[in-house]
């Protein structure tokens, strides 16, 4: 990392904890293409097994009625990217709740992953909105023990708490990471001049 860079992130922070349900957002300079200008929320904070998160702004090319045959939607619902790891298993974050979707984990308040599947199609397919109440995605992001800790010391990630609301689960993309930096502060004001792809700069 250059002098400059590190000067950069040293305004931005240094190695913070990270518990189940905050964000971590990429910083500005990693264009390694599963998680530039990403937005992580985190599953399982590090532990001796490692770390797991679900990417939350990269919208992938199909639909959840392209890729499900069990359980099939009806509606093209929106599928995203939720990292490298396991790419044939298909997750659910959602403001719903157990009396909705039953087996519902609770994360932090108000926001929950996963449950049964088919509640979810259910909801999905009686036509009530997705957006800002039940996002899904293929594969997720996943660390080994110690592994996320050595990109926290390595400013790899910015890490920042978030409440249950509809703009957790709305929106995608670039806007969605400058949306969150934005949120984050005057401390981070000079990620958002970085260009996605800094080689283009």
């Amino acid at each position: 990392m250059s002098t400059f860079n590190k000067h950069f992130f040293a305004q931005a922070g240094g190695l913070q904890p990270v518990c189940d349900g905050n964000l971590l957002l990429s910083n500005p300079f990693l264009t390694e293409k599963w998680f530039c200008h990403s937005a992580i929320f985190m599953l399982h904070a590090p532990d001796e097994l490692g770390a797991m998160g679900l990417v939350l702004n990269k919208q992938i090319d199909c639909t959840l009625k392209d890729v499900e045959t069990i359980c099939p939607s009806t509606r093209e619902v929106p599928l995203y990217c939720g990292g490298p790891v396991a790419q044939d298993e298909l997750h659910f974050i959602h403001t719903l709740g157990p009396d909705i979707i039953d087996g519902a984990e609770e994360i932090i308040p108000g926001v929950f992953v996963d449950g049964r599947y088919s509640d979810a199609i259910d909801y999905v397919n009686q036509g009530f909105e997705t957006e800002g109440f039940i996002r899904f995605f293929v594969g997720y992001s996943g660390w080994e023990a110690g592994q996320l800790q050595q990109e926290l010391a390595n400013n790899t990630w910015a890490v920042t708490a978030v409440e249950a609301n509809p703009q957790l689960l709305t929106g995608h993309g670039d806007d969605y990471w400058h949306r969150i930096v934005r949120r984050m502060g005057y401390d981070y004001r000079t990620w958002r001049l970085v260009p996605q792809n800094p080689s283009n700069n």
